[in-house]
């Protein structure tokens, strides 16, 4: 299906204006206002909170009074991340759109259909005049993507309907009634620098070209991390030549896994050459070991300018070791669901920063325990190489409720409708919904649906332009039943 063919034109119409707004994460003033607007217009109210959460409230029409209030829920912002020969400016320029066999793409850049197209979902209700529903309350958070923070951050009683839609997922005809809960951890190495010798040179040691894609969606398909990747060829160098660590940097988000990494060294004047052919079994290496996953990784090795300093023997040695130990990927599978992840790490970030090492990982858990010992254990690993360490707040994770009214409600109507049973699952991924629940004292009925996007995240994110189709379809037949 092409967009022309499309009948969910008012959301793909809202997704054109909201895809003109820069929107990146902690950076949604506009779209706030954007929401205010539309609201003003249609003389509907629009209360925003101190972090810039807002409700659009539609009054319930004839008959749908004294039914159950329903909440429409999406985040604003997006990962922001682009290939390396993007000039994309996320702050200023829109996403282009690039359409292919079906599917919707950014101009080598993340799209933003995670989770805009949720959002103009819940906007384009607005255009449906005769549609028949409860008391609507249509609520757009901030700043989900960095860690769910604008959800954390609700007041008490910001939204009263007892029913919840989330628009945050990425599988049609899937329906998702649980999630996995999440911590971030930052790390801080203390770095020893020394004045730059005569006799060394400074090369680019570079990982590019990765697939990357989103930490809890993907991370079980054993895609390359670009960070893993590096400090693996770092080690190996280091085991059989004098390296300096210059610097050092790779990953962009907590969230995604890392794509390209880099770092700058020195070394001896004449171990260029002796360096670029282990490089070149480096290569082929993790080419032949990811060529599923990752089949354009690259890895390079160029001359750069002179550097004024460098880091130490030893501190060259101990960043390498710290990132080298620190998990990446499934630590342990769900028992009572087969493939399904329980807990996992993702070595989201590493940046130098003038003498500091700055590293972040990112772990999520359906068991509160499992959470705990593996955030422990990167504590642990930070202690011994003598970085210092500080964990985020977290964000619960949603239990299932496998007895629930608008579940049922909505597989009936999808077995009615699609003609065959939809899947319903708990994901690995971090949705809004178990904080939104914990904010509110009312005991909220919750489920979470949306059209196919792949490569959430990263910049071959696209969505699927017929599943957007038979999801504003679903949604439209689904809210009526709710009275």
């Amino acid at each position: 299906m092409q967009l022309n063919d499309s009948n969910a034109k008012e959301v793909w119409d809202y997704f054109r204006q909201l895809s003109d707004i820069p929107r990146p994460s902690k950076k949604e003033d506009k779209v706030c206002d954007w929401l205010e607007t539309l609201a003003e217009k249609k003389g509907l109210p629009c209360r925003k909170d101190a972090v810039g959460n807002i409700v659009i409230e539609v009054p319930p029409t004839d008959g749908y009074e004294n039914a159950p209030g329903l909440i429409i829920q999406g985040h604003t912002d997006m990962v922001c991340e682009k290939t390396p020969d993007s000039e994309h400016n996320f702050d200023n320029d829109p996403i282009q759109w690039v359409e292919k066999d079906g599917w919707l793409y950014g101009n080598n850049t993340t799209l933003g259909s995670d989770n805009g197209i949720g959002v103009c979902m819940a906007l384009a209700l607005l255009e449906q005049s005769d549609l028949p529903h409860p008391k609507l309350e249509l609520l757009f958070t901030v700043d989900e993507e960095t860690g769910l923070t604008g959800a954390d951050s609700l007041e008490e009683g910001f939204v009263k309907g007892q029913r919840l839609i989330n628009l945050d997922s990425e599988d049609e005809g899937y329906f998702t009634i649980g999630c996995a809960g999440g911590i971030q951890t930052d790390m801080e190495l203390d770095l020893t620098f020394i004045d730059a010798a005569a006799d060394k040179q400074f090369v680019k040691l570079e990982v590019s070209d990765l697939t990357g894609g989103h930490s809890g969606v993907n991370i079980h398909e054993n895609r390359a991390n670009a960070i893993l990747v590096l400090t693996v060829c770092l080690h190996q160098l280091s085991e059989a030549f004098e390296i300096n660590l210059c610097s050092i940097e790779g990953g962009n988000a907590h969230n995604a896994i890392p794509r390209d990494a880099h770092a700058i060294l020195a070394i001896n004047q004449n171990d260029f050459e002796k360096i670029a052919n282990p490089l070149l079994n480096f290569a082929n290496y993790f080419s032949e070991g990811y060529k599923q996953t990752d089949p354009n990784l690259s890895l390079s090795l160029t001359k750069v300018d002179e550097q004024s300093s460098y880091m130490d023997l030893d501190t060259t040695q101990n960043a390498i070791l710290l990132l080298g130990s620190l998990p990446h990927g499934p630590v342990v599978f769900a028992k009572d669901m087969a493939g399904l992840v329980e807990t996992s790490s993702n070595l989201a970030q590493v940046k130098t920063s003038g003498k500091l090492l700055e590293v972040m990982t990112s772990q999520r858990s359906f068991e509160p325990s499992q959470l705990e010992k593996l955030t422990t254990k990167i504590h642990d690993i930070a202690a011994k190489y003598t970085a210092r360490y500080v964990d985020s707040n977290g964000y619960p994770s949603w239990s299932p409720k496998w007895e629930s009214e608008i579940l049922e409600t909505c597989k009936s109507l999808y077995k009615e409708t699609a003609a065959k049973e939809p899947v319903v699952e708990v994901i690995h991924a971090g949705l809004e919904c178990g904080i939104i629940d914990d904010k509110c004292p009312q005991d909220l009925d919750m489920i979470s649906f949306g059209p196919t996007i792949e490569n959430p995240h990263s910049p071959q994110e696209r969505v699927n332009i017929e599943t957007v189709d038979k999801v504003w379809d679903f949604l439209c037949k689904l809210i009526p039943l709710l009275k």
